[in-house]
């Protein structure tokens, strides 16, 4: 009898260090807090409802805001080659024909610091952002193009400039001083996005140009049946420009898988917008 009740012990106590080694309720540590970055970012005359970009410097961490305007960024690590991130950084707030907007939070040691300026110590932004509209853009061309009866496709890129004066860019070819022909027009398949087909005028260049607060612009680009090297389908189409900015940090464009933003390619259509395509059918 003793002998069994040695080896029911020692089963016992056995059980209790398999047990002990994987769930410990005494000494387990307690669950790890995920640090957060999270507020609203407002989007004056938003037509398209495009989502706000939201990207934290130093981290490259990005997102962008909800259906309600909101965002959030976890921080999963706070560590640099150098160790612990200690001073500010910068959370970039971005739609590329909006003025790009930033909030700075304070780090100490891997941590939220005590004093802040622009978010809570928690990680909440204090106030809500608004971004202000730059430029509204729209795209207006006929629904249906013909290549084999149709000579040319007209397609116009109306351009509102709103409170403040505004640098914009595009290709264009330069018939003289202050004539230009608007050039560079990307048309993507609906059905193959995949498939993109850039349309632009011979011995075209980059071009900018400053327009007041106020103005209205439409930059009509003519396209002939023959240099339209699209198959048969349905396309949505995007003249390029640009809403020139100062503040937009390379390092902003690259988290987009934007290298260089002044060549016109399958790139620029990454750029977040308020913009409205226009839609093509080809037959």
């Amino acid at each position: 009898m003793e002998l069994k009740k040695k080896i029911y012990h020692t089963y016992l106590l056995a059980l209790f260090i398999e047990l002990s080694c994987t769930e410990n309720p005494f000494w387990s540590d307690p669950p790890t807090t995920v640090m957060k970055l999270t507020g609203i970012v407002n989007t004056d005359n938003n037509i398209t409802n495009a989502p706000a970009y939201v990207w934290l410097e130093g981290l490259d961490i990005d997102t962008v805001t909800n259906d309600n305007n909101e965002f959030i960024i976890e921080l999963n690590s706070t560590q640099t080659p150098n160790g612990n991130i200690n001073g500010p950084l910068k959370t970039y707030f971005y739609l590329h024909n909006y003025r790009i907007d930033h909030a700075t939070i304070y780090f100490t040691d891997g941590h939220f610091s005590d004093s802040q300026t622009d978010f809570s110590t928690d990680g909440e932004l204090l106030e809500p952002v608004l971004l202000e509209k730059l430029v509204s853009a729209e795209t207006s061309l006929p629904p249906i193009f013909n290549t084999s009866f149709e000579e040319t496709l007209t397609v116009k890129l109306d351009l509102d400039v709103h409170n403040s004066a505004t640098w914009l860019i595009g290709y264009k070819r330069v018939l003289s001083q202050n004539i230009y022909l608007p050039s560079g027009v990307i048309f993507r398949s609906i059905l193959y996005p995949q498939v993109i087909h850039i349309n632009r005028l011979y011995h075209d260049s980059i071009v900018p140009l400053e327009y007041d607060p106020g103005s209205a612009i439409t930059w009509t680009y003519e396209i002939d049946s023959d240099s339209l090297h699209t198959l048969s389908g349905d396309y949505e189409v995007f003249p390029f420009f640009l809403v020139n900015q100062d503040h937009v940090p390379d390092d902003l464009l690259y988290s987009l898988g934007i290298d260089d933003i002044f060549t016109i390619n399958s790139e620029y259509l990454q750029l977040p917008m308020d913009m409205t395509p226009g839609t093509l059918t080809v037959q």
